[in-house]
């Protein structure tokens, strides 16, 4: 996941810069509620990126998705603030 969000956009001119990244809960197989077909996998990081005021980072929840069953890579992520902590806390 750092990886991959290294290479993805955080802002409009700055992809993200990860200080911190920590796996937030277990792999989800998502079915097809239907079908029952393993349509894709997710898991959630806390991710930790340098904040807007000096000294600060923000903590983000991303989940990541992969493009398939499968868990070999992630083809899309969400982001969702938590809140904002000192770094010298990280």
């Amino acid at each position: 996941m750092k990886n991959y969000l290294s290479k993805s956009k955080y802002t409009s001119t700055e992809n993200y810069q990860v200080l911190k990244i920590l796996v937030a809960g277990p792999w989800i197989d998502v079915h097809h509620s239907l079908s029952g077909i393993h349509m894709y996998s997710q898991i959630d990081f806390y991710v930790a990126v340098p904040g807007e005021e000096a000294g600060t980072v923000d903590v983000l929840l991303v989940t990541g998705k992969t493009g398939g069953p499968h868990h070999d890579s992630f083809a899309s992520h969400w982001v969702g603030g938590i809140g904002q902590m000192l770094r010298v806390n990280l």
